[in-house]
């Protein structure tokens, strides 16, 4: 039914392969000055995203040109951690940005959270996204926010550096992004029976075939995409978990829904972006079970992930209005930089999109795939990246598909899901 197809699991879409170094650069180290006056962090050099690992200390960000009035059509974007692992946060002692509803025009975004109008931000967590845009009218004041990095002790940085554009997941020693994997080589186009045991399909209830997919991510959450739930209510979509052949009884697992939360910044509009919906299941996955064998992705912790091998997976059509695939099926396409994808979609692309396809075409996602996962490997685990989200055409040589991207809403999800466990 969907990808805003604009998503198939064609086996479709060129890109411009992002050349060593191109989309990432070294992660430079910072440390304040002095311990008691806040060290101004240095401004991107352009529109990709700078980062920057923080010992402990105080560090300012100011929009630009403040006090006086920010220019229109900026866009500055920063990952920021402690050097130590540690909670970092961010508040803001002066905060004037163009108000609206969404926060559509101008806005301050940390961690996928917009702000706007008069009050800023006041987020922890051990990695900070943080996201000033502005339209091309209306300039304010504009924002003096603190970095606070407290003295702390852990696992070091986990920034990336290089090409690979990665960061961490959340995995730690649980129990997510494992494959259930034999001894198929990986990148095929059908995917072993419950080969990802997070790998979600969306039907009407009662029903037998998906029309979205999405992928598990805690006991009692399903991430899948906004434009699949629209105009849906909770009552007439079930999730089916451990599907791999559709209208065939083999094992699968149906779970009524209780509530479907989208994100507060989607809206209907084709582009908008955080094309993003919770679904809460009436009842909890129990991973424990050996027979089930399901078990969540692992959510990122951070990072661009741009030139990266990644695996986009679902039931969607094999070519652009094509028939829907009966099985399971995946195909491995590789990440790029938003710049970079810009060159097919222009300013369409934002900072909630993530891009990915291949430089000759042919593999892609397709209608019927919206909603499922785009994972990573991330130290030995399959990190969400993305969700199947929109594309011209399915795998259209200079036409990757888009994914919404998963770090911009990492602190979304997780206030979101607070009652959930991961395993």
């Amino acid at each position: 039914m969907f990808r805003l197809v604009l998503s198939c699991l064609v086996l479709g879409a060129a890109l411009a392969k992002p050349s060593p170094g191109e989309a990432y650069g070294e992660v430079p180290e910072i440390s304040p000055r002095l311990k008691s006056e806040a060290q101004p962090l240095p401004e991107p050099d352009s529109k990709e995203r700078a980062s920057y690992t923080l010992a402990a200390g105080s560090y300012s960000v100011t929009s630009p040109n403040y006090p006086d009035n920010y220019p229109n059509g900026v866009y500055r974007s920063y990952t920021l951690q402690g050097r130590d692992g540690q909670t970092i946060s961010i508040s803001c002692e002066r905060f004037n940005v163009e108000s609206h509803s969404s926060c559509s025009y101008d806005f301050l975004s940390v961690n996928g959270q917009r702000f706007c109008g008069f009050t800023g931000p006041n987020v922890s967590g051990t990695v900070l996204d943080v996201i000033f845009s502005t339209d091309g009218s209306v300039r304010r004041s504009g924002f003096s926010c603190t970095i606070t990095v407290p003295t702390g002790s852990g696992s070091g940085s986990t920034g990336g550096s290089g090409s690979t554009g990665g960061s961490g997941s959340s995995s730690g020693d649980q129990c997510c992004g494992v494959a259930n994997r034999a001894s198929r080589i990986v990148g095929g186009v059908q995917t072993e029976v419950n080969e990802y045991p997070w790998q979600a399909g969306l039907v009407s209830t009662g029903g037998s075939r998906t029309w979205c997919g999405g992928t598990v991510i805690n006991n009692r959450y399903v991430l899948t995409a906004a434009h699949c739930t629209a105009g849906q209510s909770a009552s007439g979509i079930q999730v089916l978990l451990r599907e791999h052949r559709i209208g065939t009884s083999d094992g699968e697992m149906r779970f009524s829904v209780a509530q479907i939360i989208d994100h507060p910044s989607y809206t209907s509009a084709s582009g908008s972006g955080y094309d993003f919906s919770l679904l809460k299941l009436s009842t909890t996955i129990d991973f424990s079970s050996l027979s089930n064998r399901v078990a969540p992705a692992c959510l990122p912790t951070g990072g661009e992930f741009s030139n990266v091998n990644a695996i986009v997976s679902g039931w969607g059509t094999t070519s652009s209005g094509g028939s829907q695939a009966t099985v399971l099926r995946e195909v491995t396409v590789q990440t790029m930089t938003n710049d970079q994808c810009r060159r097919a979609y222009g300013s369409t692309i934002n900072s909630s999109m993530l891009c990915a396809g291949v430089e000759a075409g042919g593999k892609d996602s397709c209608q019927g795939d919206s909603g499922g996962p785009l994972v990573t490997d991330v130290s030995g685990r399959y990190t969400l990246i993305g969700v199947v989200s929109w594309g011209a055409g399915c795998g259209d040589v200079g036409y990757p598909g888009v994914y919404a991207r998963v770090t911009e809403v990492t602190s979304w999800i997780q206030r979101n899901t607070a009652d959930a466990s991961l395993c």
